[in-house]
């Protein structure tokens, strides 16, 4: 049994690929592009990632590209699925550090058996260096753990400081942003707003709440900061991402929506 990322933005494709799998007993998380990806590994850790290469918001290499930033994920196996047939195209792949591709069209059980042979071939070599990483994993995970909790609170507590998380990790505001730094390749202040603009984007998504009311539950001190914060993370305003998401059907309100 593998634990796999499918990152495709073929609706259909991606339904017949998880059923597949997981009438195999694999378990499968997807994602419609390479930004849902990363947001979907920060809570689920693949043994191998299958990923389109042509997607919107973030295609196949650019989250290769950005997969690589996170130590905890950089090192995990990604097959690309691609309608590019030719050799220079799938060198490039190659090039960037897939460990193997899919020309499509394709066979289900083509992929599944390409999935289970890394799987188990890279398994061998994973038993050899457990003793040594076992401690710097366990330290990683713990970290990672704890900080999430932190976050976790955000939505209550919008005005958390640096200072504030320290104390409840019980270490130093210096050990906690080196370690901000090492896990997550940012600063602690650009996470935080991170999560808080996702957090943003949910209720704009979700909610029939106003935007003003949005910028001031997920801790902005003024709206114009808001806006100006969420344009330059997503590209786009928050009223017209509101729009959008309404074009996609996910109206205010709804419990279920495919971002």
């Amino acid at each position: 049994m593998a634990n796999i990322l499918l990152v495709e933005d073929d609706a259909e494709l991606k339904k017949n690929i998880v059923e597949y799998f997981e009438g195999f007993n694999h378990i499968v998380n997807s994602s419609s592009n390479g930004m849902e990806a990363l947001d979907v590994l920060d809570n689920f850790l693949p043994d191998i990632i299958i990923c389109d290469i042509l997607m919107p918001k973030m295609n196949g290499l650019q989250f290769l590209s950005e997969k690589k930033k996170y130590p905890l994920v950089c090192n995990i196996p990604i097959i690309f699925i691609t309608a590019n047939s030719s050799v220079d195209g799938k060198l490039a792949m190659l090039a960037q550090g897939a460990i193997d591709y899919i020309s499509k069209p394709f066979e289900l059980k083509e992929i599944r058996l390409k999935v289970e042979n890394l799987v188990l071939f890279g398994g061998s070599f994973k038993l050899k260096d457990n003793l040594r990483e076992a401690t710097q994993f366990s330290e990683n995970i713990m970290f990672k753990i704890m900080f999430e909790k932190v976050l976790l609170s955000l939505p209550e507590n919008p005005d958390i400081t640096i200072g504030d998380v320290a104390y409840q990790m019980n270490m130093s505001v210096s050990t906690l942003q080196r370690g901000v730094n090492r896990y997550y390749n940012k600063n602690f202040t650009d996470l935080v707003r991170e999560r808080k603009l996702k957090r943003a984007a949910e209720l704009l998504s979700k909610t029939d709440k106003s935007i003003n009311e949005i910028s001031i539950i997920c801790g902005f001190n003024t709206l114009s900061y808001f806006s100006k914060t969420f344009k330059g993370y997503f590209r786009i305003s928050p009223k017209k991402y509101r729009v959008e998401k309404y074009k996609e059907g996910q109206r205010p309100g709804d419990r279920n929506f495919s971002a």
